[in-house]
């Protein structure tokens, strides 16, 4: 394709190939600081419920929710371990995989009005203001996207001497 003799369409398609390498390379940047954010988040949260387990288990018969003792350590080890694993980027699809599966059963529990408006009114507004909605939204991020090149699995790969397939610097 050639280029274009005016000035003004030379300079919009100068704009957007630049706007696209900014965003093609700062990806990485972006998926790190949301995976190190959330992920510390998450470990905290994790933390306050292995340390509080008798309340988060009476939380969780509040909900009905089957076997709510073993239910609530398998969600603070998960979050706690998860969180931890997610903040430093090291296997991070897999662990996002049941992050992702303990954020959705938190929606089910505990949005059922939130999941109600989005299918009645198209209403998304309780849906996102749960607390477990950035933390879905970054792990289903982690899980498509991958961890990006400021994570230890971009470390392992290259001491691997593998090819690295996500998003690099």
């Amino acid at each position: 394709m050639t280029e274009p003799t005016n000035p003004v369409a030379s300079f919009i398609g100068w704009l957007y190939d630049s706007l696209v390498w900014l965003g093609n390379h700062s990806q990485s940047y972006l998926l790190g600081f949301m995976r190190w954010i959330f992920g510390v988040e998450l470990f905290m949260a994790g933390m306050g419920h292995l340390t509080h387990i008798p309340s988060f288990t009476d939380f969780f018969v509040s909900l009905k929710i089957p076997f709510p003792a073993e239910n609530a350590w398998l969600v603070g080890f998960t979050e706690t371990f998860g969180g931890l694993l997610l903040a430093f980027g090291l296997l991070s699809r897999l662990i996002c995989i049941p992050l992702t599966i303990n954020f959705i059963v938190a929606f089910l529990t505990t949005e059922q009005k939130g999941i109600q408006e989005i299918f009645s009114s198209f209403s998304t507004d309780d849906f996102c203001a749960d607390t477990a909605f950035p933390y879905l939204a970054t792990a289903v991020v982690v899980l498509i996207f991958g961890p990006g090149a400021l994570s230890l699995d971009y470390l392992i790969c290259l001491w691997r001497k593998k090819e690295w397939r996500g998003p690099r610097l």
